[in-house]
Formats: structure tokens, sequence, C-alpha cells
């Protein structure tokens, strides 16, 4: 390993919620005017409109997903773990209620 090559120099950063700093103008200008689009040309998602969820949908699906998750594992023959009675218990797959 060549451990004798100088340190890569710096030409831009930026530290976590602070202004970009340019050390090197000339090579940023440069380096920007061929890899960075301008705000203008830059692409924008698809356009959707915002969902509003309800407590009630958000626990529905989550219940969706408990149950799949449930069905998966007894069909494989695959145990699960629970929390009962304050001890984790392990369930056999034949013992899983769907």
């Amino acid at each position: 390993m060549n451990n004798t090559a100088r340190p890569a120099v710096r030409i831009a950063w930026r530290d976590v919620g602070g202004p970009t700093t340019i050390k090197d103008n000339r090579l940023w200008n440069l380096l920007a005017a061929r890899y960075m689009k301008p705000r203008a040309e830059e692409e924008t998602g698809p356009a959707y409109e915002k969902q509003e969820w309800t407590a009630e949908d958000i626990e529905a699906a989550v219940n969706r997903a408990v149950s799949a998750a449930l069905k998966r594992h007894k069909e494989r023959g695959e145990s699960i773990v629970q929390w009962r009675d304050g001890k984790v218990v392990t369930i056999k797959p034949e013992d899983i209620e769907v």
C-alpha cells in the first residue's frame, strides 16, 4: 500500500446544517457547469395528492400486516415469539392463531 501520496485537497465542503464553503472557486465552477443541473432543469417527482391517514386507517394496515406475517409463519412451519404475562413465550406453528 502506498501511503506516500498527498492527501486529497478539498474543493468544497459543507458542515451539517451550515453553508457550503468553496476553497477552489475556479475548479468548483468548472465542475458545477459540467455535472450539476441548474435548479430550473432539475427533474421533479410525480405529482400526487397528499393522503390524510386516520388512526383507524393506520390500525387496519398494521392489523393486515400482522395477520399476513402470522399466516406466512404458520404456512412455513416457523415458530413465533410473543410477550405474554411479562414473559417471552415461543409459539409453535400449529398453535399460531390467524
